[in-house]
C-alpha cells in the first residue's frame, strides 16, 4: 500500500470515501474514530480507524497519521456465535425437553430455565418466572426433596425421577427429571445441579392401564432380558400368579435365577433350550413347564 493513493489500494469508491475522511479530519483539525469496510478486490477489511492531525514547526505542512485496526475476522466470529446461539435457543424452544440449571443446595434457587417450560405447562408468564416446587403435586413434594438432597458433588453420576407437575389447567403431568452435578464452567464458580425436564405424561398412562390389566388378569406379564455375558434377569414383572408373590420383583430385576428356580428341574432343561433358541434367531417361542405348585404356559 505504500507510496499509493486509498483508489489504487481499494476500489474507487472506497478510495475516494476514504480520502474524504482524511480530507475532514485535516479541516477539522480534530481526531476522528470511525468504521468503514473497504474492499479489496474479492477481500473485505472491516477498519477501525483513528486520525489525527498533526502539526510540527518541523515541518512545511501538517499531515494525517492514522491506525487501522482490521475486524474482519472479528466481526466474522461474532457473526458465527451469534448464528450459534440463535440456532441454540431455536433447538432449546422447539425441543420437547426443558433444560434447567439451579443451585444444588436447598433451596435449589433456578439459574436458568429454557423457555419451552410455559408451553409445557400451558403458561403465558415468562418461564423464569413460574415457581416449579410449588407446582409439584403435594404427594410427590417429599420424594422430589429427598431425590435432590441425594445430589452430591463428589458423586457426579445422572439420576432421574419421575414426579408430577400441575398443568395451567389444573390437571397433572407426570414428568421425568433427570439431572447431574456439573462441573463449575470457571475457577471458584459454585457447581449447579443441570437436567431435563420431559414430559411422560403419555407413557405413564399406558403403565398404569398395563399394572391394572395386569391385576386383572391370571398368570406374569414380564420382560426377560439375557444380556451379552449370558446374565438374566426380569427388567418388568406384574401379575398376581403366586409363584412368586414370595420374591421381591427388585432382586429379579438383577437377577432372573431366583425366578427360574421355581420352574421343576425336569423342565428346566427344555426351557433354557428355547430361551436360548429364540436368543440366537430372534423368533417366538411358547412353552408350557411346571413350577413349584402349578403348570406355566409362557409365550415369549
Amino acid at each position: 500500500m505504500a507510496g499509493s493513493l486509498p483508489e489504487n489500494v481499494f476500489t474507487a469508491a472506497d478510495g475516494q470515501r476514504l480520502q474524504r475522511r482524511l480530507a475532514e479530519c485535516e479541516s477539522l483539525g480534530q481526531a476522528q474514530t470511525l468504521d468503514d469496510v473497504l474492499h479489496d478486490g474479492e477481500r473485505e477489511h472491516h477498519w477501525h480507524l483513528i486520525l489525527t492531525l498533526l502539526e510540527s514547526d518541523n515541518t512545511a505542512t501538517p499531515f494525517v497519521v492514522g491506525r487501522a485496526r482490521d475486524h474482519n475476522e472479528l466481526d466474522t466470529a461474532r457473526r458465527s456465535a451469534a448464528n450459534a446461539h440463535r440456532r441454540l435457543r431455536h433447538l432449546l424452544e422447539t425441543s420437547p425437553a426443558v433444560l434447567y440449571a439451579c443451585d444444588s443446595q436447598p433451596p435449589w434457587e433456578l439459574n436458568h430455565i429454557s423457555r419451552n417450560l410455559s408451553r409445557l405447562l400451558g403458561l403465558d408468564t415468562d418461564a423464569d418466572r413460574i415457581g416449579l416446587l410449588d407446582r409439584v403435586h403435594p404427594d410427590d413434594v417429599e420424594r422430589l426433596h429427598a431425590w435432590l438432597q441425594g445430589f452430591s458433588t463428589e458423586h457426579r453420576e445422572r439420576r432421574a425421577l419421575r414426579y408430577r407437575l400441575r398443568h395451567s389447567r389444573g390437571h397433572y403431568l407426570t414428568v421425568q427429571n433427570e439431572a447431574r452435578i456439573s462441573r463449575p464452567i470457571r475457577e471458584g464458580a459454585t457447581p449447579e445441579l443441570v437436567g431435563t425436564l420431559l414430559d411422560v405424561s403419555r407413557e405413564a398412562e399406558l403403565l398404569a392401564r398395563l399394572e391394572i390389566m395386569t391385576e386383572r388378569i391370571p398368570g406374569l406379564i414380564f420382560q426377560f432380558r439375557r444380556d451379552a455375558n449370558g446374565r438374566y434377569s426380569f427388567p418388568y414383572l406384574a401379575g398376581n400368579d403366586r409363584n412368586l408373590q414370595t420374591i421381591d420383583p427388585r432382586l429379579l430385576a438383577a437377577d432372573a435365577r431366583l425366578g427360574l428356580e421355581q420352574v421343576c428341574r425336569d423342565d428346566l432343561p427344555g426351557v433354557m433350550t428355547a430361551i436360548e433358541r429364540s436368543a440366537r434367531y430372534g423368533g417366538h417361542y411358547r412353552y408350557s413347564f411346571g413350577c413349584a405348585v402349578s403348570t406355566m404356559n409362557c409365550i415369549g
